[in-house]
């Protein structure tokens, strides 16, 4: 049996960890922060149909961050055909769910359309996609990212 010969940058590369953290910029961090919160305010709620939560914020013109993030929050398993993970508003770090809402969330505010349908095909469940970009791209626009982008 012949051993193997591993050289120190090869050994190096094994030791690193798996992942790299995700790293947010200020404005993305609140608008994560915004979704979080809106998560722990919609857990005890009753559920809600996606289309139905989309048609009641469509009517409301005075709709809110707020108001559009705890319709994502209520609706968010539904699309995504199982549970979000979601950390508490101010962790510093970001999940995998967390970091795909912000991305697509900045490819729907900057009309990235390409990208953001890419991100909502290898997620989200078809009869959702509507929704999903509808509450995404509200809170994109209705959040501090129209302050800081333009």
């Amino acid at each position: 049996m012949h051993a193997i010969a591993i050289t120190a940058a090869q050994s190096e590369r094994y030791e690193q960890p798996a992942h790299r953290p995700v790293v947010l910029r200020a404005e993305q961090r609140a608008l994560l922060d915004e979704i979080r919160a809106a998560a722990l305010r919609v857990r005890s709620t009753r559920y809600i149909d996606a289309f139905r939560a989309c048609a009641m914020l469509s009517l409301n013109r005075d709709r809110s961050v707020t108001t559009m993030a705890d319709g994502l929050a209520r609706v968010l398993a539904q699309a995504l055909a199982a549970p979000a993970v979601l950390y508490r508003p101010g962790s510093p770090d970001v999940s995998f769910d967390e970091a795909w809402l912000v991305r697509l969330a900045y490819c729907l505010h900057d009309d990235d359309l390409g990208s953001a349908e890419f991100l909502l095909r290898s997620r989200v469940t078809r009869h959702h996609w509507r929704n999903i970009a509808f509450l995404l791209n509200g809170i994109a626009r209705l959040s501090s990212l129209q302050d800081q982008r333009n």
